[in-house]
């Protein structure tokens, strides 16, 4: 994903790396399965996102992935260079319906909000012939809440992005529609993460809340929203990136994040604290209060999880006993072998699901 540099400045869009994941699919005559993943891409992004599974049954296919089973902190890189790296694991299964569905860890408690990929084998004995009929499904859990900064560069008027392309001095008219706008978009998304968030609570009828509680938190945020996005605010950011602009989550030299990164945290902190303040006034059990409060976690994780994928790209190739006869592959097939290709970005309003059917005469 690329975007110019003062643009991702002022427009708050951190940046994700952009990985290349592929699936190597062995179904045996018996029914039994052998899958390799390889995931290739930034260091940071591969260690910290889980596009490869790190823990049993799948195993380690080479020393550099080994390596890295377990670590959890993710080493710096140089500024100004990107790590390309690549991590390759395998698994043996007896059946398909074995293979784990999600690539988080199992103790990962939002594990449900990443990408889940499900699959299924019918083999079918006719006496003369075996069909076998193979389907994997890539899905992204919902409800997603929707980046506030999705197309916010495309929006920008032309001359406030000559201004930041050139790393100029935007007008204050430019600040006060920098502000507006950033305001609005952010506003729309924590109105929907409060509304989300809340949902269970008023779908459990032994639950004693009123919708005051609702309103109560999303006033909240919106105050704390017109702190964080103050025209101040966006001015000293804009300055300091313009001298230096650091990759998302890279420290510099005496360990100061990105300030974007630290702006987002903020977004998400007045939606913590405005919904337990809410939570709190309503005089609900823990149980209740921890459950709305869990609900919005699991929301923004779901959240990274989506954006995170939106630039990534997937190749998954099949291979089953046999003549591959049918299946929504196109043209790419070759005897018992089929494969896919398709984008990150297209998850997010879908669910994406590969079939083929091979027969054994």
């Amino acid at each position: 994903m690329t975007k110019t540099p003062a643009i991702a400045c002022v427009g708050l869009l951190l940046l994700a790396g952009c990985l290349e994941n592929e699936e190597n699919i062995l179904v045996r005559p018996d029914g039994s399965v052998v899958i390799s993943l390889r995931s290739k891409g930034d260091r940071a992004d591969l260690l910290s996102g889980s596009p490869i599974p790190q823990f049993a049954p799948w195993i380690a296919e080479d020393l550099e992935t080994a390596a890295r089973f377990g670590r959890e902190e993710v080493p710096a890189s140089e500024e100004g260079k990107v790590d390309k790296e690549e991590m390759r694991v395998r698994g043996e299964f007896a059946r398909i319906e074995d293979v784990p569905s999600f690539y988080t860890p199992p103790q990962d408690p939002y594990r449900s909000a990443a990408l889940e990929r499900s699959s299924s084998l019918k083999i079918e004995d006719l006496g003369k012939r075996k069909i076998y009929s193979f389907e994997r499904r890539f899905r992204l859990p919902g409800p997603r809440i929707a980046d506030p900064m999705h197309g916010f560069d495309t929006t920008l008027p032309k001359d406030l992005e000559e201004i930041l392309e050139a790393k100029g001095e935007p007008t204050e008219s430019h600040w006060r529609w920098l502000h507006d706008n950033l305001l609005e978009r952010h506003d729309k998304t924590v109105v929907s993460y409060a509304r989300e968030a809340f949902l269970p609570l008023f779908a459990d009828s032994s639950v004693q809340i009123s919708s005051e509680s609702l309103s109560d938190c999303i006033k909240d945020c919106q105050e704390g929203l017109e702190e964080i996005f103050a025209v101040s605010r966006l001015r000293a950011i804009y300055d300091e990136l313009r001298r230096t602009t650091k990759p998302r989550g890279q420290r510099d030299q005496k360990g100061e994040v990105n300030p974007l990164q630290t702006l987002e945290h903020e977004v998400r902190e007045t939606l913590r604290s405005s919904l337990n303040n809410s939570l709190a006034k309503a005089k609900l059990t823990d149980e209740q209060r921890n459950r709305c409060l869990a609900r919005l976690e699991w929301l923004l994780a779901a959240s990274d999880h989506g954006d995170d994928l939106a630039d990534e790209s997937f190749r998954v190739e099949l291979t089953l006993p046999g003549q591959v006869i049918a299946g929504n592959f196109g043209a790419q097939a070759t005897g018992g072998k089929v494969r896919w290709e398709f984008k990150g970005s297209e998850l997010n309003d879908r669910e994406i699901i590969l079939r083929a059917t091979s027969v054994v005469e």
